[in-house]
């Protein structure tokens, strides 16, 4: 990722401040965008599909759209403009306030006004009525956090399949062992698989940026065993829940998505993988896993609580060798089942 950053960043940031603004939808990110790049080279990094929840492949990387960083690159135009003297030598702030009064007469095809259908979205009226005036600073921190929550409101509610027309009716997502959730995909990443900001640890540079401090960023963890732990996050095609869906003509309903390695009974979901199967040597994995387990919240009584405190150990590594243990005996059971 930091090669991609290096090569690949520089290019789309390339006077982004004067072409980005048309851009800036923050909830439907274009393919033929840079962005289109960053998310084909994201799932390439971790080998997911290409319907993996783009939210959730954001947050499990610790990335962010590049219409973050153009929104950021725009505000810093704008405010650095602002501040600028107005000399014979500058010709930046003059011509940006001639663009500011040929808005202001009315004119709806200039930078302005695609500057103002930027900040229109945002919750806060001020920052729009400062523009309207030509002044002062915007506040670059608000304006990132607000567009960076209008994208995540997105993930957190998703649209009510009853009323898909109207913005305003959205559900929000239920536990995913209900058969009732219609957006179980989702509902599985934010319930199970979230990582949490106490992830973020201080860079040892001079700067002191908090950074991801994942099995992804993990030097002890090989680049293999980190994708097949990210596959599993993002929803493992192996799982029986993943394959009902894939059944035709008509998908087998939830309660018919039932584990074959073991006699339980139960729907093959990820922590039944995880905590309840007993089948294909599972129990053998997590008696060699038990001092990580050990640390884990009661899943008999919360299993939620013991999903999200794996995904969010601080021993990383030894989580990501559980899950890879795990994942290899579903891999075993996967090839020995005859093909149709």
């Amino acid at each position: 990722m930091r090669l991609f950053d290096t090569i690949v960043r520089p290019s789309g940031d390339y006077g982004s401040p004067v072409w980005c603004l048309p851009h800036m939808d923050c909830t439907a990110p274009p393919s033929d965008s840079p962005e289109g790049v960053h998310l084909h080279f994201l799932r390439r990094l971790l080998f997911v599909p290409t319907c993996t929840p783009i939210p959730a492949l954001y947050r499990e990387t610790d990335r962010h759209q590049w219409q973050e960083r153009w929104g950021r690159a725009a505000v810093r135009f704008w405010n650095k403009q602002r501040d600028a003297p107005r000399t014979l030598s500058t010709l930046t702030p003059w011509v940006l306030e001639a663009n500011h009064q040929l808005w202001r007469g009315g004119d709806p095809h200039c930078w302005s006004a695609d500057f103002l259908s930027f900040l229109y979205p945002l919750p806060d009226p001020s920052l729009r009525e400062r523009f309207r005036r030509g002044l002062g600073r915007l506040n670059e921190a608000y304006l990132l956090t607000a567009q960076r929550a209008a994208f995540h409101r997105t993930f957190w509610t998703r649209q009510d399949p009853e009323h898909p027309d109207n913005p305003s009716r959205r559900i929000p997502l239920a536990d995913p062992r209900t058969a009732e959730n219609p957006h179980r995909c989702f509902a599985t990443y934010l319930h199970w698989f979230w990582p949490s900001d106490s992830l973020r640890v201080a860079r040892a540079d001079r700067k002191g940026r908090p950074r991801w401090s994942t099995y992804l960023t993990s030097p002890t963890t090989p680049l293999p065993l980190a994708r097949r732990v990210a596959a599993f996050c993002l929803g493992h095609p192996a799982l029986g829940v993943h394959q009902g869906r894939l059944v035709r003509p008509k998908k087998l309903p939830f309660a018919a998505r039932r584990c074959t390695r073991c006699a339980q009974d139960t729907v093959d979901d990820a922590l039944h993988l995880l905590f309840e199967c007993d089948g294909a040597g599972m129990a053998a994995a997590r008696a060699r896993h038990q001092p990580l387990l050990s640390q884990m919240p009661p899943f008999a009584t919360q299993p939620a609580a013991a999903a999200l405190a794996l995904a969010n150990t601080t021993l990383q590594h030894s989580m990501a060798l559980f899950v890879a243990d795990c994942t290899s005996c579903l891999a075993r059971v996967c090839l020995c089942l005859p093909r149709s």
